[in-house]
């Protein structure tokens, strides 16, 4: 009487997937239904989170060209008051002493509180743009990531 031979107790895989191999494999499962729906469901969830994070980068940058043009408007009426800061000259300082005194104490000071105008909006235009890059990196490395959990689990 021939022997039967002894059951085996690795499970039967139908599925082409690599990834659904080495998980059946690695839990010592039969269930490839519920390894094939997990990495569904997974390769689902990541692709909608690369969707939402692509409208986040895409709000950032709308949100960065309103700022930007709102500064860049800033920008303009600092520089127009820059050179008007030139042309703001007290003419009722007549001799040189008080002329000297008018260019140290006041005439320089309404020059350099113009001039720290225009840096000041130059400063905010630079940290908006700044802020933005590094978000947009942030969120880019995000998707990289969702991309590559789901390459890993996709084959």
């Amino acid at each position: 009487m021939a022997s039967k031979p002894a059951k085996s107790t690795k499970p039967t895989v139908t599925s082409e997937s690599n990834f659904v191999n080495r998980a059946l494999k690695h839990l010592n499962a039969d269930e490839e239904s519920v390894v094939l729906a997990i990495r569904n469901t997974a390769v689902s969830e990541w692709e909608k989170q690369i969707e939402i994070i692509e409208r986040n980068i895409e709000s950032i940058k709308r949100k960065l060209d309103e700022n930007l043009t709102d500064q860049k408007e800033y920008l303009k009426e600092a520089n127009v008051k820059y050179k008007e800061s030139f042309l703001n000259i007290d003419i009722k300082v007549k001799d040189l002493d008080s002329r000297k005194s008018y260019i140290k104490n006041e005439y320089r000071l309404q020059i350099t509180k113009a001039l720290a105008a225009v840096e000041a909006v130059n400063d905010k235009i630079k940290s908006l743009q700044d802020e933005a890059k590094t978000q947009i990196a942030d969120l880019n490395k995000q998707i990289d990531n969702f991309r590559m959990f789901i390459l890993e689990i996709k084959d």
